[in-house]
């Protein structure tokens, strides 16, 4: 009985494995049996057979040709239409292509004109304020010659002569300084005048863009109707084609059901003859291997399954269960190393707006958050934001389009580069400061100030909390207990400065306060901290700008304190630096371009963006079934500039100014640094980098560089090299956090600068290398975990 058990039930399940395959056969002759009809009515239609027995479809068949040719004659007219169409709008296109460029060519030369005449205006405006500083000099040093020698000293022989040379060149310079002077005024107004003509000319850019757009929109329109129609007929074309392949289908199905004799149709009828014959088969077979099972004594393919299938089931359910028994016993895990706690989030003032919206910008969710709270931030300290055109985004202490306020696109290159993690240290921004602002030979000397000066403006701000001008510092404290390496300014004079890092948001605001002070400030207050902003001078040059819409609410800026604070320690800090701070200060005052286009530039290279992506974030440690497991730290660099309009601003302290471009910036120098360092965990593959003839790594001296491609992409490859244990039941997770940091380089040609169309600005200003010098200190930063299974607490063994 066991044996012939055994023997029907794998019987059984070979005739049910058959009876599959020949379902499947079936399905497929009845598709070609499908086909073959299809042809076969086809053939009768094309061949003009009698089809009088069949006279509804005959009827359908005619009406759907009749159709079908009224429809390809639609389409080639409307082919047609769209080919006018098309050459109609190419040819508007090219006319006002050819007036753009006419125009284009007229700006060029007055483009460079400008240029050449900033440039003699800035020249004079140099040389009057050096032959000033050579007078006050002049007479400083004659002072000092008069002074008597002491009792008992011998006389000088020189001193006489040096005294009439000094007389000499005092007696020349009224005359020179009155020459400079002289050639002010015209210079003046050469540059207002070709600014003006540099701005009819953009005008004209912009009326011929407007007229090719009303020509070109009607055309536009048309061929949209004429796309859409052509569509219309494609669809009409498909569902006759679709509804005559049924009909064909049909009839082919009659024909062959009174099996028609008609030589005409000889070959294809022979055709589903013989795939008939063939279904005829198939199911003779499947009909034949349904008797045998139904003759089986019932039961026997119950209990063959259970004899083949359940028992051994059984077997593992059991084994299984005893097993997750024992080891789903409860047992204390260990707490997650990953999992810190930040001490500088607990202080006595986290309860202050300022600290509460830094803790909303470190938790906001993506970019639009982000920028929603910064409107925040600049609400609070009164700095409004608007469009190029005027267009009031946010209202502030500007009066006019005189005053500072920020551009939207300024306001979302923030947001965008905040929101990417984009970092400075606060050594490379005061060297920055100290380069661009002050042209200190030794910028670096510019750092222990400005950390003097933000330490006591920070506690200044302490004493008086809630006083309006206290939010700007107090905010830039609340960031940076959320940086990446937290710190209060409270530490700003006793860390590395190395080790400070600034994000974009607290770059600006420290900039704002130090570097471009209050609103319409006097030239006398001016001179007084050496990062001030000339706004009496700024009015002559952008009075132009013409937006009356940009006006404030009438508030008083809450920025501009640090201004006065770093005079203070400026003039502490030494006679030769506070001399220099201030002959620099007087330049600056007298300059109606420099500081407030610098301000700028440095806010567009935010635009520059670094996004730090590992590739998994949590990595395991080496597992002898992955032995070649590799991880990837992808970092990409772009530049956002973040809705700027391309055409020439025409409003505000930009006018004149052209953006740059979006888009992925290629060979860029990356250096990459590790916290803590990647052994013992990982290793760099630098073995699979350094591979053929384009490596990735460029050089491993010093540290690990990569460049990155045409995307602006660049993959650094890392490997884990401690082992994993082979069977981790029974075990806990552990993981170490790193934090992969990786600073910028750029390369100046191929740096997208601002395309400036009214000054040099500051990538400029400096020539080549400027780029290296000003975003040397540019990061973006990626954080990974190492990941490994820990063997459970001893009692646990003891108990196995």
């Amino acid at each position: 009985m066991a044996l012939a058990f055994f023997r029907n039930g794998w019987s059984e399940l070979k005739r049910k494995l058959e009876r599959r395959r020949w379902k499947g056969q079936l399905r497929k002759q009845q598709e070609e049996m499908t086909k073959a009809q299809w042809q076969l009515g086809e053939q009768a239609w094309k061949q003009q057979m009698d089809l009088s027995p069949f006279p509804e479809l005959r009827q359908q068949l005619t009406q759907m040709d009749r159709d079908a040719g009224e429809l390809d004659s639609a389409s080639k007219n409307l082919q047609a239409e769209e080919q006018r169409l098309t050459a109609q709008r190419g040819a508007e296109t090219a006319k006002f292509d050819a007036q753009r460029k006419a125009v284009e060519e007229k700006k060029r030369p007055v483009d460079e004109s400008l240029r050449a005449a900033r440039a003699r205006q800035d020249g004079l405006e140099q040389t009057v304020r050096r032959l000033e500083a050579r007078r006050a000099a002049l007479g400083a040093e004659l002072a000092a010659l008069d002074k008597p020698a002491p009792a008992g000293a011998a006389p000088d022989p020189q001193q006489a002569g040096k005294r009439a040379q000094l007389l000499a060149e005092q007696e020349q310079l009224p005359g020179q300084i009155s020459a400079a002077q002289a050639g002010l005024p015209a210079a003046l107004a050469e540059t207002q005048r070709l600014t003006q003509e540099n701005l009819g000319y953009a005008a004209e850019l912009t009326r011929i863009e407007q007229e090719r757009s009303a020509a070109v929109a009607p055309l536009d329109e048309q061929l949209k109707v004429v796309a859409s129609r052509m569509q219309n007929v494609r669809n009409a074309t498909g569902a006759i084609e679709k509804n005559r392949t049924e009909r064909f289908t049909q009839l082919g199905a009659a024909l062959f059901a009174m099996k028609s004799s008609d030589p005409s149709i000889g070959e294809p009828m022979r055709a589903a003859l013989a795939i008939a014959q063939r279904q005829a088969a198939t199911q003779e077979a499947l009909t034949a291997s349904l008797a045998l099972s139904q003759t089986m004594p019932s039961g026997t393919m119950l209990k063959f399954a259970s004899a083949l299938i359940l028992t051994p089931l059984l077997a593992v359910g059991l084994a299984a269960g005893s097993y997750w028994f024992w080891h789903s016993r409860p047992y204390p895990e260990l707490s997650d190393p990953i999992q810190e706690t930040n001490p500088y989030l607990s202080h006595s003032l986290r309860s202050l707006p300022p600290y509460i919206l830094a803790n909303q910008l470190a938790n906001a969710h993506g970019e639009e958050g982000t920028a929603r709270l910064l409107l925040d931030v600049f609400r609070a300290i009164h700095l409004g934001v608007y469009k190029p055109n005027g267009e009031k985004i946010l209202a502030g202490s500007e009066h006019s389009d005189k005053d500072f306020f920020l551009y939207d696109f300024q306001w979302k290159i923030l947001a965008h580069a905040y929101h990417n993690h984009n970092i400075v240290s606060f050594s490379d921004q005061s060297m920055v400061f100290g380069k661009a602002l002050l042209d200190m030979k030794d910028p670096a000397k510019l750092d222990p100030i400005l950390a003097e000066s933000v330490y006591r403006r920070y506690h200044e701000a302490l004493e008086k909390p809630d006083d309006p001008m206290s939010f700007l510092i107090l905010l830039v404290d609340g960031l940076a207990r959320h940086q990446i390496r937290p710190y209060s300014l409270d530490e700003i004079k006793t860390k590395p400065h190395d080790q400070i890092y600034l994000d974009p948001i607290q770059t600006w605001l420290l900039t704002l306060d130090f570097l471009i002070g209050p609103q319409q400030k006097s030239a006398a207050h001016a001179s007084r901290g050496f990062f001030s902003l000339p706004w009496p001078q700024l009015t002559s040059v952008y009075a132009s700008g013409g937006c009356e819409d940009i006006v404030g609410d009438d508030t008083k800026e809450a920025w501009g304190r640090g201004t006065d604070i770093a005079g203070d320690v400026a003039e502490k800090a030494g006679e030769e630096l506070e001399k220099h701070a201030l002959e620099k200060a007087g330049a600056v005052a007298g300059k109606t371009l420099g500081v407030v286009q610098a301000a700028g530039d440095l806010l567009f290279l935010y635009g520059v963006n670094i996004k730090v992506t590992p590739q998994p974030s949590h990595i395991h440690l080496l597992n002898p079934e992955m032995p070649n497991f590799l991880a990837g730290i992808e970092a990409t660099v772009t530049f956002d500039s973040q809705g700027v309009p391309d055409e020439v601003l025409k409003c505000g302290w930009l006018a004149g100014k052209k953006m740059p471009l979006n888009g992925p910036v290629k060979n860029v120098e990356l250096w990459w640094d590790f916290s803590p360092y990647l052994s013992p965990d990982f290793e760099a593959a630098t073995d699979i980098m350094w591979h053929g003839d384009n490596p990735t790594i460029t050089n491993v001296a010093g540290g690990y560089r990569t460049r990155t491609d045409e995307n602006g992409k660049s993959i650094f490859l890392i490997r884990p090299i401690r082992a994993c244990p082979r069977h981790p039941k029974g075990m806990t997770i552990e993981g170490n956090r790193y934090m992969a940091i990786v600073s910028v380089k750029f390369v100046t040609s191929d740096m997208p600068t601002p395309g400036l169309a009214d000054t040099i600005g500051l990538v400029l200003k400096f020539g080549p290398g400027a780029i290296e010098y000003l975003m040397r200190g540019r990061k973006g930063y990626g954080n990974f975990w190492s990941e490994w299974h820990k063997k459970r607490p001893k009692r646990y063994n003891e108990e196995q």
